[in-house]
């Protein structure tokens, strides 16, 4: 996963120099290199005069890119001594490199091979230990022989060597044999044993809870499952016989220097940011999309398989869940659908044991990466994707201890199970793309999205369907299709008071009608219209915006208002187009650290909103906040505070240090102001990024904020929700009524009390009458 990506182009021979030490090494000769004294630190880089001492005294940089902030490196003892001699303050990670490799080399040895029967399929034993390319491919011939019933090995074709790249294919007989297909790919990093051991530890786990577990009898039953363990056997090999923390392919550049990352080899945006052209670089790559062998037969094989529905890539480290883009910060048009699969995995795989994975795209919640096999996968074919970064976060990193493979692999099998669970229950996915609000009487345009999910939607029959009350009949709005699954349609609403309910519909290619929610008409989404908008700011203008306040502490990054220039912790692009508020403008492609919050907190002040005379409001507004890079990742805070005079400030939203929307995204957030303080012509809000930790890489930005007031207050006995109180509430309230005495439901609980007595019928009756006498929804 960690590798030098050379994004500073003012540090390009530097950056050449060390990535071209990094990519030599023995060449299968029979020598293992060793690392003795080598040492695995995190420095905390403050400059480009710091950076270019870092790389001077490292041939292997594990981090995520290089820059201002925090760096992982492999240093030897010259390297220790340089950083020292230069002030630069290195923590140890990993205190002797070749201590841990000898360490995973007896264990192997010890365990001879796995050995133990009990449990699984093939027992627990097998994964007491790593196994080469050779074994790895008994253990599949096991597989297959022992559940011919279920499994079933393939080639893929040969590396450039000539080894074998293989397969296992899980299903059961039930099903046909047509069914819809998820590729799981490993090891396309040599040096990454846990991604190879997990695939392989799910292959034996599916195989062996077949009879007993209906989960995993429903998954095999609705899908076929490709997996390919050893995706680049040669590198593989060449870290059992060579160097251990070998990383590409074992292709000859022919300047001395060897391999190719297949995974900036793919041929979806190939040659962009994040990779090098550099050969000797761990990111090389290579001399043009596909060169590879080993990308080549893989693309051969997704293309030979129109029947894929979803592609995981596993690596290591870092406990991430990366969907596309890898290639740039601007978000895919699934983004909603991969963000709520996402999280679902994310939850599934905390479950097991409790370990962290953060999701998000590749870009913006890790690294800039063009090339590689998701975003292949997804741009070029339409599958969903995902790279997972599975364990740990730095304490032993690419040299993982073997006891950790079962427990690695157990939560992301579980992760595995969630998502193709999710398939077999969805058709398709649809959701609207935000929340609309709205006016009396004043149309309002509502965004909603169609995406695939089992099936492919036919877009052509998308519809959202409507009503003014809950009864009557709904109608279809008028959709427009504005490409790519988005749509958007009008809808007029009634009077203040009245509710709006809405739901959506869309047809399976080869399936049949969704809804959502389900239930369509039955179960709408419902929507008060009870608001009149105060203020609609989307920061294209200057309104009056306090940016910066006098007391401010932080020395760089303070907030400005314009288009920012993206990098991993800062948007590329505002909410809405063009401008928004953000913390500091770099020069585009400088470090991503050039001008983020140093040094202290800033500020940024909305103009006084006049709120004087309105019995509630809403306040909500758009914000992007990462904290999650750097030196001191995970230990800021992004506040939001409201005042009503401008003096006494009251925290009202609180973001980080660590959770959801602390690595980038834009994140919508509403609050009640009345409930924190009064309503007066002077009420402020007030947002403060804040650097507390050295060396953190901290970006904010906000846009789009809206205050919007409640006009009216809701007749409790307009219950059909037309904004009237009639005779028609009385049909709608006795037709609930009955219907909860024969489903149990209480609907009708007027009195809540919790049960649907004739007490209820009483009430809502002397509701009633009372709202014709005080002229309540009249």
């Amino acid at each position: 996963m960690h590798r030098i990506t050379c994004r500073l182009g003012a540090l390009s021979i530097a950056c050449a120099m060390a990535a071209g030490a990094a990519g030599q090494g023995p060449q299968g000769d029979g020598q293992r290199e060793r690392f003795d004294g080598h040492q695995v630190v995190r420095v905390n880089v403050r400059s480009m005069d710091e950076l270019r001492v870092l790389l001077a005294a490292t041939e292997d940089v594990w981090s995520h890119e290089l820059g201002v902030g925090e760096i992982d490196a492999r240093v030897d003892a010259a390297g220790i001594e340089l950083l020292k001699e230069a002030g630069l303050e290195a923590r140890v990670l990993i205190e002797d490199v070749q201590r841990l490799i000898d360490a995973e080399a007896a264990q192997i040895a010890a365990a001879g091979g796995g050995g133990g029967d009990e449990g699984g399929l093939r027992g627990p034993g097998w994964f007491s230990t790593y196994h080469n390319h050779a074994e790895i491919s008994e253990f599949v011939d096991q597989l297959v022989a022992t559940r011919p019933d279920l499994a079933s090995r393939f080639a893929v074709g040969n590396s450039l060597q000539g080894r074998e790249v293989f397969g296992i294919r899980l299903t059961s007989g039930v099903g046909g044999t047509e069914k819809p297909q998820i590729l799981i790919q490993s090891l396309q990093h040599a040096r990454e044993w846990i991604g190879g051991a997990t695939t392989m530890f799910m292959a034996d786990r599916l195989l062996a809870e077949y009879d007993t577990n209906t989960e995993v009898q429903r998954l095999l039953d609705g899908f076929e499952l490709l997996i390919v363990p050893v995706f680049n056997p040669d590198g593989y090999e060449h870290t059992w016989t060579s160097n251990r923390l070998w990383r590409k392919n074992r292709r000859d550049n022919g300047n001395g220097t060897f391999g190719v990352d297949t995974n900036r080899n793919w041929g979806y945006q190939w040659g962009g940011e994040g990779s090098s052209g550099t050969p000797g670089s761990d990111t090389y790559r290579g001399t043009g999309p596909f060169s590879e062998p080993e990308t080549q037969i893989v693309r051969d094989f997704i293309i030979a398989h129109p029947r894929l529905v979803m592609h995981l890539d596993v690596h290591s480290y870092g406990q991430y869940i990366l969907s596309p883009w890898g290639y740039t910060s601007a978000l895919p048009p699934d983004h909603s659908l991969l963000s709520a699969l996402g999280h679902g995995m994310e939850g599934a795989i905390e479950g097991v044991h409790g370990s962290s994975y953060l999701p998000g795209p590749g870009y913006t919640t890790l690294y800039a990466s063009a090339g590689i096999a998701p975003d292949y996968a997804y741009g070029e074919h339409g599958l969903l994707a995902w790279t997972f970064e599975v364990r740990d976060t730095g304490q032993f990193g690419f040299v993982l201890p073997a006891s950790q493979i079962v427990p690695t692999g157990e939560e992301i099998y579980a992760g595995v199970k969630w998502v193709g669970d999710w398939f077999l229950d969805n058709q398709l996915f649809l959701t609207l793309s935000a929340t609309p609000t709205f006016e009396p009487s004043v149309p309002e345009t509502v965004g909603f999205e169609v995406r695939r999910g089992l099936l492919l939607p036919d877009l052509g029959s998308a519809k959202l369907l409507w009503r003014v009350g809950r009864s009557g009949p709904f109608i279809e709005a008028g959709e427009t299709d504005l490409g790519n699954g988005f749509f958007e349609a009008t809808i007029t609403p009634g009077v203040c008071g009245s509710v709006v309910q809405v739901y959506l519909e869309g047809a399976a290619i080869g399936g049949g009608m969704v809804q959502f929610p389900d239930g369509g008409a039955a179960a709408p989404i419902e929507f008060s219209v009870q608001t009149v908008t105060v203020l609609s700011d989307n920061a294209e203008s200057d309104t009056g915006w306090t940016l910066g306040v006098a007391g401010d502490t932080a020395s760089s990054g303070q907030w400005v208002r314009g288009n920012p220039n993206g990098t991993i912790a800062q948007p590329e692009n505002a909410h809405s187009p063009v401008t928004c508020f953000f913390t500091g403008q770099g020069n585009p492609g400088g470090g991503d650290g050039a001008a983020d919050v140093d040094g202290g907190f800033t500020r940024l002040v909305t103009p006084a909103i006049e709120l004087s005379g309105q019995t509630n409001a809403t306040i909500g507004y758009w914000r992007w906040y990462s904290n999650n890079g750097g030196a001191s990742p995970g230990q800021d805070v992004f506040r939001v505070e409201v005042s009503d005079d401008g003096a006494a400030w009251t925290a009202v939203e609180t973001v980080g240090p660590g959770g959801a929307g602390t690595s980038g995204g834009w994140v919508y957030h509403e609050f009640e102001a009345g409930d924190v303080v009064e309503l007066t012509s002077q009420v402020r809000v007030r947002f403060i990024a804040e650097d507390a930790g050295a060396g953190s890489l901290i970006e904010a930005a906000i846009d789009d904020m809206v205050v919007r007031s409640r006009a009216c207050e809701v007749c409790a006995a307009d219950v059909d929700g037309n904004g009237l109180v009639s005779s028609a509430d009385i049909t709608f309230f006795l037709g609930a009524w009955f219907a909860d005495l024969s489903s149990g439901s209480l609907t009708a609980d007027f009195n809540g009390d919790e049960a649907v007595t004739s007490a209820d019928i009483t009430a809502f009756l002397g509701a009633w009458f009372g709202a014709l006498v005080e002229g309540c929804g009249a």
